[in-house]
């Protein structure tokens, strides 16, 4: 099993490195040839949190990096929104206050007086 779950991981992080707003867990699952309850036991299981949240904190993840980058200064919040793989701006933002606590645009604030 433990094998497995490597090859899991080394699977889910290429995937996640796409950023493919469209990404469902029947792609991991076709990628991997492991049936989707497999995959959603795993994540549920053993990372504690759906397939969906985890691939959500992923693109979060992501966006603070972006962010602490600097890049919030190049682009709009809506196309670093997109480039970290969300679909929709609501969903972004809801699942950002989620994880984080704050709104966006207070990461941004807060980050940018940190970097002054």
């Amino acid at each position: 099993p433990l094998k497995g779950m490597t090859q899991l991981m080394k699977t889910i992080g290429k995937v996640q490195r796409q950023l493919n707003p469209n990404l469902k867990i029947a792609d991991l699952s076709d990628r991997l040839e492991v049936p989707v309850y497999i995959l959603s036991y795993f994540f549920n299981q053993y990372l504690n949190c759906s397939y969906y949240d985890y691939i959500n904190d992923f693109r979060i993840s992501e966006f603070k990096k972006m962010i602490e980058d600097g890049e919030h200064s190049r682009y709009t919040l809506d196309t670093l929104i997109e480039q970290c793989g969300f679909n929709s701006r609501a969903t972004f933002f809801r699942n950002f206050k989620k994880v984080s606590g704050i709104t966006p645009n207070e990461y941004i604030r807060r980050n940018k007086k940190q970097s002054e």
